[in-house]
């Protein structure tokens, strides 16, 4: 008995289809003309992004340090106080607003740049 043969006659074995003339379709993809790129916005991004990663250093150093910290957090997210926890992460001395949210397992803030026209977050997630 040929383990590889189909026993059920409502299966089949897939195949994959090629293109008639593989040839053609790379000559085709080869082809396309692709504007000229402009790294501005992904230099403007990547520097803001140096800031944010400055604040989520800040509120980690402030959490390793600061068990009254944790634990005010951890007490305000218990009690579902949102404005709470979010003041308090604040407070901790950053530059950027953010965005919390968290469960019983962790909590994760989200650090956004403050442009007109976001270029970049940084999402951090904590387990406690």
């Amino acid at each position: 008995m040929n383990p590889y043969q189909n026993h059920h006659p409502i299966y089949y074995t897939p195949y994959m289809l090629m293109p008639v003339n593989s040839l053609q379709y790379q000559q085709q993809t080869a082809s396309r003309q692709y504007p000229d790129v402009s790294t501005k916005k992904f230099q403007d991004s990547s520097q803001t992004y140096q800031n944010l990663i400055n604040d989520s250093q800040v509120i980690s150093q402030r959490f390793a340090e600061s068990r009254k910290l944790r634990r005010k957090v951890m007490r305000a997210a218990q009690k579902s106080d949102h404005n709470k926890v979010v003041h308090l992460i604040q407070n901790t001395g950053i530059s950027h607003p953010i965005e919390v949210s968290y469960n019983p397992d962790s909590i994760r803030v989200t650090i956004m740049d403050v442009e007109e026209r976001p270029t970049s977050k940084l999402i951090m997630a904590l387990r406690w």
